[in-house]
């Protein structure tokens, strides 16, 4: 049977995106005056933790 725990992670992920997302991501992220990295896991955090 497969455990339940999840695996640790190393902490990289890689995204392959469309680029007119990853324009609209940078620009998202240059409005919060953040990097794309901190934006990206601001986003995801709060999506994972809803």
């Amino acid at each position: 049977m497969k455990s339940l725990r999840p695996k640790p992670s190393s902490g990289t992920l890689n995204l392959d995106l469309e680029p007119e997302l990853h324009t609209l991501c940078v620009s998202k992220a240059e409005l919060e005056k953040k990097s794309i990295n901190q934006w990206v896991t601001e986003v995801l955090s709060r999506e994972a933790h809803a």
